[in-house]
């Protein structure tokens, strides 16, 4: 257990921070960070509709890790073995996150990834910057500490491999598209959508005795060469057929059908 309850030593957060030339860099804290904290959002989203509330879940968004300290200013022996102030701490610290922004500037991200090891808690990530980046301030009531924030955005677990490396690749959607589940839906409709949507379509079930139906089956509307003359007026409601058939076709309620 790295934290410190009296009997084990509190253990250091520590960055890998590749630079221009691939290779890579530890930065240890000495001095732990004063705040950490790590975002676990959601992709989710809710469309308010007129007859419905519709609930869309894309799982888990990338999270976001963002932890603020100070390097302190006592000397101290880094990685390396040499003997740094607290300043000299951040001066490392902010040339090696102003290196590793600068390589990936065409858009894509970086090939090799910067991780966090979070030893006290025994999280280990790969990162990569977030917009906010790295942060130094220092403040007149402190002249000597050099304080921190740095924001970074989860792209994974430390050895977990690259999306790029990963096979079977899933694109798209795994449930159906709403075109499809539209038509699923309307031919599962009941009787009554499916009358109107057929006397929309101007397509007369043998069940239908409306006042037009009966008119066209005894022929009171045939034209001089035998064929049927529609008044679309009575055969579709007018405007409100038209309507009805568009709701049908989009999905939106039952195609003007009062239940």
């Amino acid at each position: 257990m790295p934290q410190s309850d009296g009997k084990n030593t509190l253990m250091r957060m520590s960055l890998i921070i590749p630079d221009n030339n691939g290779n890579k860099h530890t930065y240890r804290f000495k001095v732990n960070p004063e705040n950490y904290s790590i975002e676990h959002p959601q992709r989710s989203n809710i469309i308010k509709t007129k007859s419905d509330v519709i609930f869309e879940d894309y799982g888990s968004d990338v999270k976001t890790i963002t932890f603020s300290g100070t390097t302190g200013f006592k000397q101290a022996r880094n990685t390396n073995g040499i003997v740094q102030t607290g300043k000299e701490r951040m001066d490392e610290l902010e040339e090696r996150i102003v290196e590793y922004s600068n390589i990936s500037n065409s858009g894509s991200v970086s090939i090799s990834k910067m991780e966090l090891y979070n030893w006290t808690d025994n999280k280990y990530y790969k990162v990569h910057l977030a917009p906010q980046g790295l942060k130094i301030d220092r403040s007149a009531d402190k002249p000597l500490l050099f304080n921190y924030e740095i924001s970074l955005m989860v792209l994974g677990d430390a050895g977990e491999p690259d999306r790029s490396s990963q096979v079977d690749p899933e694109f798209g959607n795994v449930v159906k598209p709403g075109e499809e589940d539209v038509k699923n839906r309307l031919s599962n409709s009941s009787s009554d959508v499916i009358r109107n949507r057929d006397r929309n379509n101007q397509k007369y079930s043998v069940y239908d005795n409306t006042r037009e139906n009966i008119r066209m089956k005894n022929g009171n509307n045939l034209s001089s060469n035998g064929k049927v003359i529609y008044n679309p007026r009575v055969t579709t409601n007018g405007l409100s057929g038209t309507l009805d058939s568009t709701a049908l076709l989009i999905g939106y309620g039952d195609g003007g059908i009062q239940t």
